[in-house]
């Protein structure tokens, strides 16, 4: 069991989908530099809403499993809904195993697969049948320039690491040293001279 923290988002837009049956792939694979374990991609998909898990909180994702040999199973997931002590409201979930899904319609699920040199926009689609695959075909294998996400993702590690760099400095530790005490010293002349001004105004107020 485990505990979602909702914070008023809506927290999902999409499912995941896992496929272990053949997906037909393109000769272009092979330029893949890192190629994934295709069985354990978790793709997304706003195909599938069976309205199970969507009656207690609107948004929140389902897993689901496309399997070897053709049947759609969804992850049973209990929800309970709480609010703690300091209002936040908490989602705690238990996995109560897998249910076979009568899914009718087209499946369409995708993923962006990311490497060192390109991106890869690849999106499939399962035609099924009261939960049957009956077909599943490749929509879309685009290559994307990943420039942007790269550039992004160099800032991002440079701003850690120069965190990191300032955590560790002589400076910062000897500024986390004496925090603690100055404050105190600070919240204990806040309060003399609050206590001052409060003599000082009912002073005023009896000789006046």
């Amino acid at each position: 069991m485990f505990t979602v923290i909702l914070n008023g988002l809506n927290m999902g837009m999409f499912d995941t989908v896992i496929c272990e049956y053949p997906l037909p792939l393109p000769d272009e694979v092979k330029e893949l530099e890192s190629p994934p374990n295709w069985e354990k991609v978790q793709f997304q998909t706003k195909s599938l809403d069976t309205g199970s898990s969507r009656d207690l909180i609107a948004g929140l994702m389902d897993s689901y499993t496309i399997e070897d040999d053709g049947q759609i199973y969804r992850d049973v997931i209990e929800r309970n809904h709480e609010v703690d002590e300091e209002g936040l409201s908490l989602i705690n979930e238990r996995n109560n195993g897998i249910e076979k899904v009568e899914f009718t319609g087209d499946l369409v699920f995708y993923t962006l697969h990311q490497e060192n040199e390109y991106d890869y926009w690849i999106e499939f689609s399962a035609l099924f049948w009261k939960g049957e695959l009956k077909e599943i075909k490749l929509k879309e294998w685009k290559r994307k320039d990943n420039s942007t996400r790269l550039e992004a993702r160099d800032k991002i590690t440079k701003a850690l690491k120069k965190q990191e760099e300032l955590q560790d400095s002589k400076t910062h530790k000897i500024k986390e040293l004496i925090k603690k005490p100055i404050s105190f010293i600070f919240y204990i002349i806040k309060f003399l001279l609050g206590l001052i001004i409060r003599v000082i105004w009912w002073l005023e107020r009896k000789l006046t």
